[in-house]
C-alpha cells in the first residue's frame, strides 16, 4: 500500500509543519494577544450593557445579541452554585438532562470563583484560545506550513461571529473546543510518524476521551455521529498500509471513543443531581412552548416514501426524529424563520428541495442583500454578521481548493474533519429552520473546515500571467 502523504502539497525541501520565518512557539504569543483582544471585547460589551441597564445588564446584553437562552443558563448555574454552597435547600431546574451540561460547567465556575457573568466571559475566551492552539496543530497535521497554520489559528480564534458573541453565556465555545479536541486528537493518535519508534500515544488518547465525553455531555444526540466518524477514520487508517508498530492504534482509538460515549451517556455530571431537579418535559430553550395543535409534526407525508424493509424502516425512524426536531425549531417562537419552516417533505423530490435550501442557507445566509438582524437597534451585531459573511465568502475558494486537494490523499485528520462538517452540516441545514439560530450554530461546521484553507487559487488569480493583455 502507498505510504501516507500530507493532505496539502508542501513546497520542495519542506517537511510536515516546516516553512517560512515563523519560529516554533510564535503562534502561542499571537494567540495570547488574540485572547486578550477577545477578552477586552467581551468585557467591553458587558460594560456597555451595565451602562444601559445597571439592574439587569445580562438580560440587556442577551437582547442585543439575540441569545435569550443564556438568561436561563445563567439562572440555572446560579441555582446550582447556591445549592452546592448550602444556600438553598431545594433545587428546581426545569430543564431536561440534555440541556444541563453547560449550566453545570458554568455553575462549577461560579462555585469556585463567584457568581458573576464575567467569569463566564473568561471561560468563553479561554475556550477560543484553546481552539486556536488546536487549530494550529490540526493545520500542521493537514500539511500546512507553520506560518500559514499560525494565521489560520488566529482566524479560528478571532472568527468574526464568535467574537461578537464573546459575552454570551452559551455552550458554543465549550462545544467547539470539544469538537476540535476530538478531531485533532484522533488525527494525532492515528497519524504515522517517521523514525524507528512511535510517539507516546497517551496525550492524544486523553484528548480522544475528553473531547468525546465533553461533546456527549453538551449535545448527547451527537453520539452516533461521533462513533461513525471515529470508526471511519480508524478503518481508513488500518486499511491504508500502516507500519506494524501502529497496527493496534485504530482499534484502541475506537475503544477509547466508545468508552467515552458510554461514560458521557451513563455517567454524565447530571446524574449526580437529585432526580427531582431533572424535569423531563420542558419547552425548548429560547422560545415558547408549542400549542396543542403544534406538539407533533405531520407524519402522513413521510409514509409516501414507501419504506418497507427493516433497514429502510430504521432510516424512516431516523427521518421521523429529524423532522420532529425541525418542527420543534419551527414552532419555538424564534426569529427569522424560513418561509417554509413548517413544511415537511412529501417524498424524495421534496426531501431534495429541503436539503438543497437548507445547505444554501447554511453556507450563504445572510446573503449580501439580506438585512439581519432586521431591527435598527442591532446595528453593531448586523455589522458583525456582515463582516463574518464577507470573510466567509472570501475564504470559500481557498477552502474548496484545499478540500479538493485532500480528496485522494486523505489522512485520518482530513477524513475526520471533513466527515464531521458533512454530517453535522447536513443535520443542521435540515433541522434548524430558525435562521438566527442557524447563523450561530453553523460555526460547528465552518470552523473545523478553516485548517483546510489553501492560498493557491488566490495566487493563480493574482499572478501577473493572469493579467496579460489579449493578443
Amino acid at each position: 500500500m502507498p505510504p501516507y502523504r500530507p493532505a496539502i502539497a508542501l513546497e520542495p525541501g519542506r517537511s510536515l509543519g516546516q516553512g517560512g520565518p515563523d519560529r516554533a512557539g510564535s503562534h502561542r504569543r499571537l494567540l495570547a494577544a488574540a485572547f486578550a483582544l477577545r477578552l477586552a471585547v467581551g468585557v467591553a460589551v458587558y460594560a456597555l450593557a451595565c451602562q444601559a441597564n445597571p439592574k439587569t445588564p445580562l438580560a440587556t446584553l442577551n437582547s442585543w445579541l439575540l441569545t435569550w437562552d443564556a438568561n436561563q443558563y445563567h439562572a440555572i448555574a446560579l441555582r446550582l452554585a447556591e445549592y452546592w454552597h448550602g444556600q438553598a435547600a431545594v433545587l428546581s431546574l426545569g430543564l431536561p438532562d440534555k440541556f444541563l451540561g453547560y449550566p453545570m460547567a458554568l455553575a462549577a465556575v461560579y462555585y469556585l470563583l463567584g457568581p458573576h457573568p464575567l467569569w463566564g466571559v473568561l471561560v468563553n475566551c479561554l475556550a477560543f484560545w484553546g481552539l486556536g492552539l488546536l487549530a494550529h496543530q490540526m493545520a500542521l497535521l493537514l500539511g500546512q506550513s507553520r506560518p500559514r497554520a499560525t494565521w489560520l489559528a488566529l482566524l479560528v480564534c478571532l472568527w468574526p461571529s464568535s467574537l461578537a458573541y464573546s459575552s454570551a453565556l452559551l455552550k458554543d465555545s465549550l462545544h467547539l473546543l470539544a469538537v476540535f479536541t476530538l478531531i485533532t486528537a484522533l488525527g494525532q493518535f492515528l497519524r504515522p510518524l517517521p523514525g524507528p519508534r512511535p510517539s507516546r500515544p497517551w496525550p492524544a488518547g486523553l484528548g480522544l476521551v475528553a473531547g468525546t465525553y465533553a461533546l456527549i455531555v453538551n449535545r448527547p444526540e451527537f453520539w452516533g455521529i461521533i462513533l461513525a466518524i471515529a470508526t471511519t477514520a480508524s478503518l481508513w487508517s488500518a486499511l491504508t498500509g500502516r507500519p506494524r508498530p501502529w497496527t493496534w492504534r485504530p482499534a484502541l482509538a475506537c475503544f477509547l471513543v466508545g468508552m467515552a460515549v458510554f461514560l458521557g451517556t451513563h455517567c454524565a455530571p447530571m446524574e449526580l443531581l437529585p432526580a427531582y431537579a431533572r424535569i423531563k418535559h420542558s419547552p425548548r430553550l429560547g422560545g415558547t412552548a408549542p400549542t396543542s395543535q403544534q406538539q407533533t409534526p405531520p407524519t402522513a407525508a413521510l409514509a409516501s416514501m414507501g419504506l418497507e424493509s427493516a433497514w429502510s424502516q430504521m432510516v424512516s425512524n431516523g427521518l421521523e426524529s429529524l423532522w420532529q426536531r425541525r418542527w420543534e425549531y419551527a414552532v419555538s417562537g424564534g426569529v427569522s424563520l424560513l418561509p417554509a419552516a413548517h413544511v415537511l417533505p412529501d417524498g424524495p423530490q421534496g426531501l431534495a428541495v429541503v436539503v438543497a435550501s437548507g445547505l444554501r442557507d447554511l453556507l450563504f445566509y445572510p446573503c449580501p442583500w439580506q438585512r439581519w438582524p432586521s431591527s435598527d437597534s442591532n446595528l453593531p451585531l448586523r455589522l458583525g454578521v456582515a463582516a463574518q459573511s464577507l470573510a466567509w465568502y472570501l475564504l470559500l475558494p481557498g477552502l474548496a481548493w484545499g478540500l479538493a486537494r485532500t480528496r485522494w490523499q486523505a489522512t485520518p485528520t482530513a477524513l475526520a474533519a471533513a466527515s464531521w462538517a458533512l454530517v453535522v452540516g447536513l443535520a443542521i441545514a435540515v433541522m434548524v429552520v430558525n435562521l438566527g439560530t442557524l447563523y450561530r450554530l453553523r460555526d460547528m461546521v465552518l470552523l473545523p473546515l478553516l485548517p483546510f484553507f489553501s492560498a493557491e487559487p488566490y495566487r493563480k488569480l493574482l499572478s501577473p500571467r493572469s493579467f496579460r493583455p489579449m493578443q
